[in-house]
């Protein structure tokens, strides 16, 4: 059938009727790579979920030694060097994700 002077678009129909692709060996190779980059994004991503979590974790463990315990700096330093590690940690999987 042709419309507006154009050939009809997909591939041959099997006796059915049903629509059949025509799928070449090349495609197949491209989506290895592609399905292992996703893999890599996804994993990456959920890593950086997870030091975001533990972010809100010891921010919140400062918050509560600070203002609820009376803690000074000295006695919460730990949780805030965690925190810097954290924080740089995140920035390094996420950009890592995003290359």
């Amino acid at each position: 059938m042709v419309v507006l002077g154009l050939p009809r678009a997909g591939g041959a129909r099997d006796g059915a009727g049903i629509l059949t692709l025509s799928l070449h060996a090349r495609l197949f190779r491209q989506t290895d790579s592609a399905r292992a980059d996703l893999w890599r994004t996804v994993g990456l991503g959920g890593a950086a979920g997870l030091t975001a979590v533990g972010q809100a974790f010891g921010l919140s463990r400062v918050v509560s030694r600070v203002f609820l315990a009376g803690d000074g700096l000295p006695e919460v330093a730990g949780w805030l060097w965690g925190l810097l590690a954290l924080s740089l940690l995140r920035a390094a999987l996420v950009w890592e994700s995003q290359a």
